[in-house]
C-alpha cells in the first residue's frame, strides 16, 4: 500500500486525538508551513508531515521553527523516508534544527510511554549518556579515566567529555553500560527541541499593501508581528504577555474570507490563542465564522494594544 502524504497526515492526526490532544483539521498539506497544530495540556504541538524529509528545506524549517518560538510550541515532521532510506523507529532525526521521526516513533511515545533512546547524526546513531552517573560511578569505584576509555574503546579524552555531558555512539555507549553493569543512556524530549529565534521577518517588498499599513499600526500600538508564509493567517502579533494570530483581508470580506477565518478560529481554539482577522473595507460585521473582526478604519483610531485585546474579547475572542 502507497502511502501518500494525506494518509500520513490523517494517520498522524488519529495518533494524536488517541492520545489524547486537541487536534485542528489538516491544513492543506501543499501550500501550508504546517499541517496540524495540536495541543494536550501544557503541551502545543506545531506538526509539518512529508513522505520524504528531504523536502524540509531552510525556508520551511525556519519558517515552522519562528511560528513555535512564538507560539511556545514544539516543532515536529512526521517521515516516512529520505532519498537514501527508510526513517527507522525508534530513532529521533534532527534537520535544519527541526526534530523528526516516524509515525511509530511518535506512537511508541505518546501511547506507550515508550521515548525515543537514539539520533541520527554525522557518521551514525548516538544516544545521550548520564555524564554525572559516569564521573560518580568511575569515582566511587576508583578507576582511572585509562581503565574506562580501554573498556570503551575510545580515547581519555573522550571518556572526560562523556562525563561533561557530551553524547556518544550507541556501541561505546553500550561498551560502558556492559562494563560497569549500570543505565548511563538517557531518554530523549522529542518536543523539547527548538530554539528561540530572533523575529523572522519577510521582506517588507514581498508584503501587500494592506499588510504593511496594518503591520505597521499595529507595531505603532507596541506589537511584535512575525509576518508568516503559507499560513491561514498572516501574522503573529505580540507583546510578552500576549500572542493573537492576525489575518488581513484587502477589499470586502468574501467566500473565501469565511473559508480563512474558520480555520483561523479553529487554530485559535487548538492554539489558545485569540485569533482576529482585520479587514481593508468598513464591515457591519463583528466576527466570520468564529473569528473577530476589526475594521482597518477602527484600527487606526485605536492608542492602546490593549484597545486590540478589548475588542477581541467583546467579539468573540477567547476568554481571558
Amino acid at each position: 500500500m502507497v502511502v501518500t502524504r494525506q494518509l500520513l497526515i490523517s494517520e498522524t492526526r488519529d495518533l494524536l486525538v488517541r492520545s489524547g490532544f486537541c487536534a485542528s483539521e489538516p491544513m492543506d498539506p501543499w501550500t501550508a508551513v504546517f499541517d496540524l497544530v495540536a495541543r494536550r495540556d501544557d503541551q502545543l504541538l506545531i506538526i509539518k508531515t512529508y513522505t520524504n524529509v528531504d523536502r524540509l528545506n531552510a525556508e520551511g524549517a525556519g519558517e515552522l521553527r519562528a511560528l513555535a518560538a512564538t507560539l511556545k510550541a514544539a516543532p515536529l515532521v512526521i517521515g516516512l523516508k529520505s532519498s537514501r532510506s527508510e526513517l527507522e523507529d525508534g530513532v529521533l532525526y534532527i534537520r535544519q534544527s527541526v526534530p523528526i521521526m516516524t509515525l511509530g516513533t511518535l506512537s511508541d511515545h505518546l501511547l506507550e510511554g515508550v521515548p525515543p533512546f537514539v539520533y541520527a547524526g554525522p557518521g551514525g546513531k548516538y544516544v545521550d549518556i548520564d555524564g554525572e552517573v559516569l564521573a560518580k560511578t568511575r569515582l566511587e569505584r576508583g578507576l582511572s579515566l585509562s581503565e574506562l576509555a580501554d573498556a570503551a574503546g575510545v580515547s581519555r579524552r573522550s571518556v572526560q567529555m562523556y562525563e561533561q555531558g557530551m553524547s556518544t555512539q550507541v556501541e561505546t555507549a553500550f561498551r560502558l553500560e556492559q562494563f560497569l553493569g549500570i543505565p548511563l543512556v538517557r531518554a530523549l524530549d522529542p518536543f523539547s527541541y527548538g530554539e528561540e529565534l530572533d523575529i523572522r521577518r519577510t521582506a517588507i517588498s514581498d508584503l501587500q499593501d494592506i499588510e504593511k499599513d496594518v503591520f505597521g499600526r499595529l507595531e505603532d500600538l507596541g506589537y511584535r508581528v512575525l509576518p508568516t508564509i503559507g499560513c491561514p493567517f498572516n501574522a503573529l502579533s505580540s507583546t510578552k504577555e500576549y500572542v493573537f494570530l492576525t489575518g488581513v483581508k484587502a477589499g470586502r470580506p468574501d467566500l473565501d474570507t469565511k473559508v480563512r477565518a474558520r480555520v483561523i478560529a479553529q487554530i485559535s481554539r487548538v492554539t489558545e490563542q485569540d485569533g482576529v482577522l482585520i479587514i481593508e473595507r468598513e464591515v457591519e460585521l463583528t466576527s466570520i465564522s468564529g473569528t473577530p473582526v476589526i475594521a482597518r478604519q477602527e484600527l487606526d483610531e485605536l492608542d492602546d494594544p490593549d484597545d486590540v485585546l478589548r475588542i477581541i474579547q467583546e467579539r468573540g475572542g477567547r476568554p481571558c
